[in-house]
């Protein structure tokens, strides 16, 4: 067997994005361009409005309602943590441009949804693997054609998977 070292690669200074993002006629040119800077960053970034809009030249109420945008189209699902008492933790926010290549495709947006949850049930569940005490609130604006008591019972069964895995290796 050999090691492989890993220097600096190009592909850690662009991103790949469908350009059907770009040309999805529901986002606004904010929507596009907050959804084009999030996904500039890798995983586990942090960060929040503020953050965000002092990084462009937009105020933070264009940020929250781009982001609410991208919400509502599908891109963008957020939610916030709870910890095992319930105490609300760190918010979070699950990006994706799924629905753009569901809609190159010629498929519907319930079909893209359930795509968005089904990476988002594997985003939760990596996570539950770090952290297997954490809780995932899913926001009200997020996933909109997905049964709040379907995501959160698929959201609430990822997480007791994750938690039955973890008491099995504890074994």
């Amino acid at each position: 067997m050999t090691a492989i070292g890993r220097g600096p690669m190009a592909a850690d200074n662009f991103t790949q994005i469908h350009n059907g993002v770009f040309r999805d006629p529901r986002l606004s040119a904010k929507a596009m361009g907050i959804f084009a800077h999030v996904s500039t960053h890798r995983e586990g970034w942090q960060t929040n409005v503020e953050m965000i809009a002092k990084g462009m030249q937009d105020g933070e109420a264009a940020i929250k309602g781009a982001l609410k945008e991208l919400e509502h189209c599908g891109y963008l699902v957020r939610g916030q943590q709870r910890g095992e008492r319930g105490r609300r933790g760190d918010g979070w926010m699950f990006i994706t441009d799924l629905p753009a290549q569901y809609r190159a495709l010629g498929m519907d947006e319930e079909a893209a949804d359930e795509a968005v949850l089904a990476a988002l049930e594997l985003w939760i569940a990596a996570r539950l693997q770090r952290d297997p005490g954490a809780r995932h609130d899913v926001s009200p604006g997020s996933l909109r054609r997905v049964p709040r008591a379907d995501l959160a019972r698929r959201i609430n069964g990822c997480e007791a998977a994750a938690s039955s895995q973890v008491s099995a290796a504890s074994r």
